[in-house]
């Protein structure tokens, strides 16, 4: 019972079918599409107040917003991390009409990269990343929207606000830069993910991070082995053993995800580093699988030295991290490496 209009790299969604009909794709399915794809700076009061009149009826009330392929796509920048005010203005149209007839409403992102939602977030009841899905694009919305376990994981960190990535600063000297094109890359090791283990309350939602709707439970069982020889370490192989199990109703997949961090790095390192991860399916009611992921101890602690301009490995203590994000840390162990093992 969704209608679904997907064009210029947006889908709209207008109000539920008739029951038993089946999604439909097609030319104006939305009523009020015809606004939205050419002026989402400014909506009229004419569009907000029939959509908030639907709202009223609607049990369900779906919202499309985000970006069309004329505001972010190559070869140029976006201008904001923000919806446009047609954007918001209509949200709350929708929203506050779904809540106040006790209905529910939900925002699909159509966009490739983070959009500031923390000012209206608390406004909805879901929201769901969709991306640029293309021509098939509906029919995976469809999909979960009707109950099919989502099972994607964010490959970016969504920060509070835009002042909360790295590359701002107030006079714009690291984005987008000042007189003469000149940027200033000052953020050394410390992109995406690396930066917001610093400073966690700036993340909102981490990298990594997504939602399903069914729940596993993760136990680690083992990390082996707990001391590496350096001579030895890029023939090595860490194992982390996993036993992972489906406790809800819906069949999904979890990502198994593995992080490395020196503990006391000769040179500034960033606090952790991804290393491993494995998406596993499963299904319902108890379903269970042992996984195990296997890394390179040279890869795992290995590290550009840009005194020597070579990669380099060093002995000392380092911890590993198993999650499913790169917040959300399950077990957290210590291996050593030592100069030799042939010494102990």
């Amino acid at each position: 019972e969704i209608v679904l209009e997907w064009a210029a790299h947006r889908a709209f969604v207008s109000q539920p079918l008739a029951k038993g009909n089946k999604p439909h794709m097609g030319k104006e399915a939305c009523p009020f599409a015809f606004h939205l794809k050419h002026n989402s700076q400014t909506i009229s009061h004419g569009v907000q107040d029939a959509a908030r009149k639907a709202a009223k009826i609607s049990k369900y009330n779906i919202l499309v917003l985000g970006r069309q392929s004329f505001e972010e796509s190559e070869f140029f920048d976006i201008e904001s991390m923000s919806l446009p005010d047609g954007q918001l203005s209509l949200l709350n149209a929708v929203s506050e009409s779904s809540k106040m007839h006790g209905n529910k409403s939900v925002v699909l992102l159509n966009a490739g990269t983070p959009i500031e939602i923390a000012s209206w977030m608390h406004k909805v009841d879901a929201i769901m990343q969709i991306w640029f899905g293309g021509q098939q694009g509906p029919e995976g919305v469809c999909d979960i929207l009707s109950g099919f376990s989502p099972t994607g994981k964010l490959p970016f960190t969504v920060p509070v606000t835009y002042e909360d990535n790295p590359t701002y600063t107030p006079d714009g000297r690291r984005f987008p830069g000042l007189a003469g094109l000149k940027a200033w890359f000052e953020e050394e090791l410390d992109i995406g993910y690396r930066y917001y283990d610093k400073v966690p309350e700036k993340a909102l939602f981490p990298f990594g991070f997504g939602l399903s709707y069914t729940s596993f439970s993760i136990q680690v069982e083992a990390i082996t082995p707990s001391l590496i020889g350096l001579e030895d370490a890029r023939s090595t192989s860490l194992n982390i053993f996993v036993a992972l199990r489906n406790e809800g109703e819906y069949a999904g997949a979890e990502v198994i995800q593995v992080y490395v961090g020196a503990i006391n790095p000769s040179l500034a390192r960033p606090l952790k580093e991804l290393k491993a991860f494995k998406k596993v399916w499963l299904e319902p009611h108890g379903c269970n699988n042992n996984v195990v992921l296997e890394i390179n101890a040279g890869d795992a602690i290995e590290f550009y030295d840009d005194e020597t301009e070579s990669w380099s490995l060093e002995s000392g203590g380092y911890k590993i991290f198993v999650g499913t994000s790169s917040r959300d840390i399950i077990k957290t162990e210590v291996f050593q490496v030592v100069d030799s093992l042939q010494k102990l």
